[in-house]
């Protein structure tokens, strides 16, 4: 559920820099577009040319027709969330980057009438109704309109990897910046918020899938309630050093993870040695190199990405009178 955990944190960041770039009288719409797309076209592209040539003209779970040029332009341009034949059928994982793209495209308008916890609360309602009804539509259209070697995808796609079954994910985010903006309680709570999150995860429900109660929309609670009592009172296990390093490089580790696993899980798959010990040393043999990689990749295209998407929505901001 690390994908949860992104959407939630990234809506809440999102939702606090729209707020304070409000504030100061520096909110700028062009600007905003143009900083979430240099933050993550440079990398997204990039892992795009490495997964295509790998991938091309292949068979895969995602693609069962093949990867061809169709699902490299629709990556290419975002638009791959749109069918569940294109949306993970290049990039390993990509699918989590078109939803987000989703979001960042409808956040200005949820932003502009999701003002207090309590209408945020009253657009997750809305949200998780826009799941259901997206959900049992899309997948009776999908379950005819797909070929029957690629039918499998509908259900997943339906009701897990795509924007409006991730929306109140999003939404809870949301929640939760306006719970803290709002010091809906105190910080000496926060041990006991973290509490119930972390009772509710032990108890976390580990069994086939359930669209009524989906996993997805509990463990985004949870992480959530997470969120909101770190603010308050930081805890070492999450505000840390390390926590810090990796959170930097997360987004090139994220995409570039796959491609280490596929060639260092050819090494270790003829092992013969315990299952237990060939997962722990794949472990962490494949976050060292992805971790090299990824920080590699962050100083050379994500951080002159950032600074390029800085320098030109700077041109678009309105100065504070």
């Amino acid at each position: 559920m690390g994908v949860e955990l992104f959407y939630v944190l990234s809506a809440f960041s999102l939702a606090m820099m729209l707020h304070v770039r409000a504030i100061a009288g520096q909110y700028s719409l062009t600007g905003y577009f143009i900083r979430r797309f240099f933050r993550i076209a440079p990398m997204f592209w990039v892992a795009l040319l490495l997964y295509a040539l790998l991938f091309w003209g292949k068979h895969t779970f995602w693609s069962p027709d093949g990867v061809g040029w169709t699902d490299v332009v629709l990556t290419a341009s975002f638009l791959h969330g749109v069918l569940p034949g294109s949306i993970n059928a290049v990039i390993p994982g990509g699918w989590s980057v078109a939803v987000e793209v989703m979001f960042y495209s409808v956040l200005p308008v949820l932003c502009k009438y999701a003002t207090t916890t309590i209408s945020a609360l009253k657009w997750l309602l809305a949200s998780v109704g826009v799941y259901f009804l997206f959900g049992n539509v899309a997948q009776a259209y999908f379950n005819q309109s797909l070929p029957e070697n690629a039918r499998y995808l509908s259900d997943i796609y339906s009701w897990y990897m795509s924007f409006p079954a991730q929306l109140p994910v999003f939404m809870m985010g949301i929640v939760a910046f306006f719970v803290v903006k709002e010091k809906r309680f105190k910080p000496v709570y926060a041990y006991a918020v973290a509490c119930v999150g972390a009772l509710l995860l032990i108890n976390m429900p580990i069994q086939a899938e359930n669209h009524m109660l989906p996993r997805h929309f509990l463990w985004a609670a949870v992480f959530a309630l997470f969120i909101v009592a770190n603010v308050q009172r930081p805890f070492l296990l999450f505000d840390n050093p390390l926590m810090r390093l990796f959170g930097r490089i997360s987004y090139s580790a994220y995409l570039l993870h796959f491609f280490v696993l596929i060639y260092v899980g050819k090494i270790f798959r003829h092992a013969m040695i315990q299952a237990e010990i060939k997962f722990a040393l794949l472990y962490f043999v494949v976050a060292g190199i992805t971790y090299f990689l990824a920080a590699w990749s962050y100083r050379v295209i994500e951080l002159p990405g950032m600074k390029t998407g800085g320098q030109l929505s700077r041109r678009f901001e309105i100065s504070p009178v």
